[in-house]
């Protein structure tokens, strides 16, 4: 009886110390908001890249994102110190980042577009102009 009682004291001590009740501390951005406001910075960057700073090398890069981030911040209502401290936090978190980067990723991909023709109204096509059979008119020739 006395083993009955340690083995189920050992077994609820296991499960109790193996459940996870770490839960997102105060002032981190939830996981879909934090998406969002990275798939924002990540289309601002592509811009800059491909449109900004390709036609003026002159301007300052870091003073041009920074700007372009801090209209991303007041469109998502979030701070500069709240986006580093999330940011920081899923950094910490190797799964939690693993799934935010992924699902960024994975955000905005356009579905695959088919078109489909219109059954009831025939193809648009040129007349066929009735030509004549090379075969026959050369056996006609030859005779």
């Amino acid at each position: 009886m006395r083993y009955f009682f340690s083995f189920i004291l050992l077994s609820s001590l296991l499960i109790l110390s193996c459940r996870s009740d770490k839960k997102q501390p105060e002032g981190i951005l939830p996981e879909k908001k934090l998406r969002v406001v990275l798939w924002d910075m990540m289309r601002a960057d592509q811009f800059l890249t491909d449109f900004v700073f390709s036609r003026d090398t002159s301007l300052n890069k870091l003073n041009e994102s920074m700007l372009v981030y801090n209209r991303i911040f007041a469109i998502h209502q979030v701070t500069k110190e709240e986006f580093q401290q999330s940011f920081r936090y899923y950094k910490e978190q190797p799964g939690l980042l693993k799934g935010l980067l992924d699902s960024v990723a994975a955000f905005n991909i356009p579905p695959v577009v088919t078109t489909v023709t219109d059954t009831a109204k025939p193809p648009a096509t040129e007349p066929k102009i009735p030509r004549r059979d090379s075969l026959k008119f050369r056996k006609l020739k030859m005779e």
